[in-house]
């Protein structure tokens, strides 16, 4: 599986702006950032090289399977984590001004990792992509209006989504 990524890092790590700019062995830089809004494990990434969604809280899988032995998925900087299971994420979106129920499926599970809303499988799904300075929108010719994401910090675009009650709860 081929994936793009950003590993999540400590608030240790971060400096005041919110960025990390702590740089492994081989001198690559991650990037990773916080907002005063949104814990940074809540904020679901628009991610035009994720292959599938990623989320990286178990708590947040309404159905779950581990898998019996460890998915190694590749990153952008050549790397590979494991996936330890997948299954089906529910949240709200916002969709068309109003905020609707949505399911994720066949969501990968890498513990601690960011949360990827894959642009690629909502191609395959017959969504048109379209994105501006501002912003990325989903539209499908048959259903209209899918979830929107926003520029936000670092120029990364972030999804409109939030937890549904029963899963904040958790």
């Amino acid at each position: 599986r081929d994936l793009h990524s950003f590993p999540t890092r400590r608030s240790s790590d971060l400096n005041n702006k919110g960025f990390s700019d702590k740089r492994g062995a081989s001198g690559a830089a991650a990037f990773m950032c916080q907002t005063d809004h949104y814990p940074v494990s809540c904020i679901w990434y628009s991610d035009s090289g994720a292959t599938q969604h990623v989320c990286g809280v178990r708590a947040w899988f309404a159905e779950y399977a581990l898998f019996d032995i460890p998915q190694p998925v590749s990153l952008s900087n050549l790397n590979t984590v494991n996936a330890i299971g997948s299954g089906t994420v529910r949240l709200l979106a916002l969709r068309a001004g109003k905020w609707q129920h949505v399911t994720l499926f066949n969501v990968l599970h890498i513990p601690g990792s960011a949360n990827l809303f894959s642009e690629s499988v909502m191609a395959k799904r017959g969504y048109i992509i379209t994105r501006d300075a501002k912003k990325t929108t989903y539209q499908h010719p048959q259903f209209g209006a899918g979830p929107e994401a926003r520029l936000m910090v670092g120029n990364l675009y972030v999804m409109h989504f939030k937890l549904q009650q029963h899963v904040a709860a958790l």
